[in-house]
């Protein structure tokens, strides 16, 4: 497949992004998704995929140790610096994005 061909060539394995999840987050995220049959994710799914993930999430009695185990990687409560190169999205009234060079969607008169 060509996305496979892509990741193999473009895809740094111990690039940093892949550092934002915690390794027992990542693990207990990654049971849960076994739990569901690891189903596959594209457009179409993925929101159905995120609300039985968080439907799992919610009624798993381990979730506390999974946050004590997040708080041991000091995960700050604050906002995360952005990556060098990168600027903040454009803010107005609560909208965040790139749509209209970032003013937002415009109601037409």
């Amino acid at each position: 497949m060509a996305i496979d061909h892509v990741s193999q060539v473009y895809i740094k394995p111990g690039h940093v992004v892949f550092d934002l999840v915690p390794p027992a987050f990542g693990a207990f995220i990654e049971r849960c998704y076994q739990q569901l049959g690891c189903p596959s994710v594209c457009r179409i799914s993925a929101w159905a995929i995120y609300c039985d993930l968080m439907g799992l999430i919610r009624q798993c009695e381990g979730i506390p140790m999974v946050l004590m185990a997040m708080e041991e990687h000091n995960i700050p409560d604050d906002k995360l610096p952005l990556m060098p190169g990168l600027q903040d999205l454009h803010e107005i009234d609560g909208y965040m994005g790139g749509v209209a060079y970032g003013l937002g969607l415009h109601k037409s008169s």
